[in-house]
Formats: C-alpha cells, structure tokens, sequence
C-alpha cells in the first residue's frame, strides 16, 4: 500500500495461521509516530485475539526502522513493543532488512 501523505500505516495481514504485520513509512525510513505506534499496538492486538499462531514484523523499503520520529516522537513509544507494553503470548519473528535503530 502507498502512503501519499507521509504518515505512513501498519498493514496487517493473515494467512495461513501467519500474521504479517508491516510499517510502511519508506520515505520516512519507517520512522514510528505516536500514530504509527497505536497502529502498531492495534496490530500486537488483533494477533493476541486471532488464531493466528506467529507474527512476522517486516518493513517497506530499505530501512527496517529508524526508530522513533524526532519531529512527532511518540509520547507512548513503550506500548508498541510486544510483551512490554502488551502481552501477546504468541511468537513475534523480525523480517530484518537495512539498518535497525
């Protein structure tokens, strides 16, 4: 999916008993606003509910995460993060591509 106004999502998907949840912000290289960050505890949500049995983490473009944007930083950063800021009890595998900060 295209982001035209730069804030970016978290695309959620499911197959197969597989979630696969993606920050899709590229041209920001997928840096989490406080937006992006309650869509991404959503996302945590609804595999913890799901019969999904995994989650997969991955990202659009060619940086997995720049970590939290500096100019709209996420005041919650914490509550994305699964079994810190939500309990999901369910496996959480990180599809790494490009720089982690």
């Amino acid at each position: 999916m295209t982001d035209s106004t730069g804030q970016g999502s978290i695309d959620y998907t499911s197959q197969g008993g597989v979630a696969t949840i993606r920050i899709n912000r590229p041209a920001k290289r997928n840096a989490l606003s406080g937006m992006l960050c309650d869509q991404l505890r959503a996302a945590w949500v609804r595999l913890r509910d799901s019969d999904d049995r995994v989650g997969l983490l991955c990202a659009e473009g060619d940086t997995f995460t720049a970590g939290a944007d500096l100019t709209n930083p996420p005041s919650d950063f914490w509550r994305a993060v699964p079994d810190v800021g939500i309990d999901i009890g369910k496996p959480v595998i990180a599809v790494v591509q490009g720089p982690v900060v």
